[in-house]
Formats: C-alpha cells, sequence, structure tokens
C-alpha cells in the first residue's frame, strides 16, 4: 500500500484537496464532495494513463488528505507522469544520471516499484516540494 499525502482547506465556500504528488487540486461545496471528486479524479487519471488495476480511498484528517492505493507502481507511476508534465523523459533520465533512459520509463510504466530511498530520489528530481509517505 502507498499513501499520498495532500492538504485540505477551505478557501471561500469551497472545499479545496490539493495532492501535489499528482499535480492535482479538487474543490466541492461540502468536504464529502471535495474528496469524492478527488477520487473520481485519480481514477480518471489512473485509467486514462492505463495504470488500472489499482483501488484507492482517499481519508481526511483534519487539513491532510492521504491517498491510499492497492497498486503501489500504478500509483507511483501515475505521480511520476504528472509531475513529468511536458519535458522529455531523457530529461529526468539524466537528472537522475540513469544509464538508460529505460530504467526511467520503467517506473513510469508501471513495471518496475522501487525501493523506498529510489521513490525518493525519483519524485525529488521531479519536485522537491513533495511528500510521499510510504506504509
Amino acid at each position: 500500500m502507498i499513501n499520498i499525502q495532500g492538504f485540505f482547506r477551505r478557501e471561500g465556500k469551497f472545499w479545496l484537496v490539493e495532492f501535489p504528488a499528482l499535480d492535482q487540486i479538487s474543490s466541492g461545496e461540502s468536504k464529502d464532495q471535495a474528496l469524492k471528486i478527488a477520487k473520481e479524479f485519480v481514477e480518471i487519471l489512473l485509467e486514462e494513463y492505463n495504470l488500472l488495476p489499482c483501488e484507492i480511498q482517499i481519508k481526511a484528517l483534519r487539513n491532510k488528505v492521504f491517498l491510499e492505493a492497492s497498486n503501489p507502481s500504478a500509483i507511483f507511476a501515475l505521480s511520476l507522469k504528472r509531475l513529468r508534465g511536458s519535458r522529455p523523459q531523457k530529461e529526468i533520465s539524466d537528472i537522475l544520471q540513469f544509464k538508460s533512459i529505460n530504467s526511467y520509463q520503467q517506473y513510469e510504466n508501471s513495471e518496475r516499484e522501487p525501493s523506498i530511498s529510489q521513490a525518493i530520489k525519483l519524485l525529488e528530481a521531479l519536485n522537491p516540494n513533495i511528500k510521499l509517505c510510504l506504509g
């Protein structure tokens, strides 16, 4: 199981759910609606990137939210794809000093599950401000 930490806050009349590791923000008029929309959005992304099967749950605890995923490599691959954006995979592979672009592609294609230290290294190369809770 992998947990991605996010933030939960009220802005005006809306509740916002933000997952920086997925470059995702969603909102709703109630807490429950905001959490439901965030979950649906992540499920759509997983389907669009062909990273299924992956069951997810989103739980709120005060001003934090945690996305729990049954398929760690799929949710991690989604995070890599979202954070990389339009940058070429080769650029990220070079930053990480991988010998080959294929090493990076295996993580992004959900073909390889990183160790905790490798996950931190990969995510920090894409965005040093994200928080990842592994458990």
